[in-house]
């Protein structure tokens, strides 16, 4: 894989979708991307690692207080609850023009370089997915 450029120009609109879901049952129940890493929250990190890489961010979420997590963030809600995390792809899918980012809140250090390298990939080869290795 080819390094990213920088700053470039993309030919097609890119949406970041932090995947908000789950039932956290090792952590009983909690909200995982709320919980802090020093001062900041997991799904801010995610946020801020999307926001390098794709023209706007939402969430994919069904928890009813989902819009209170991050109020200048819209919330994409699944077509079927409780389809897990391909339900939240999907539902980005439709709900979004172009190609979709997607990233699971409980990831807060997935570094902004790797996915611009995943949407730069995907554009040069025209690709459906792009999946690190």
């Amino acid at each position: 894989m080819t390094a990213p450029s920088p700053q470039r120009e993309w030919r097609a609109r890119c949406t970041g979708v932090v995947l908000a879901g789950g039932q956290a049952l090792r952590l009983g129940g909690i909200a995982k991307g709320l919980e802090r890493i020093g001062t900041h929250r997991m799904l801010d990190l995610v946020r801020a690692a999307l926001g390098q890489a794709a023209d706007d961010v939402v969430i994919s979420a069904n928890a009813d207080d989902a819009v209170e997590w991050s109020p200048t963030l819209p919330v994409i809600r699944d077509a079927v609850p409780g389809s897990g995390a391909i339900g939240g792809i999907l539902a980005s899918i439709d709900a979004t023009d172009g190609a979709v980012l997607t990233v699971p809140w409980d990831t807060p250090f997935v570094p902004a370089s790797l996915l611009r390298a995943l949407r730069e990939t995907g554009e040069l080869h025209g690709a459906e997915a792009v999946l690190p290795t």
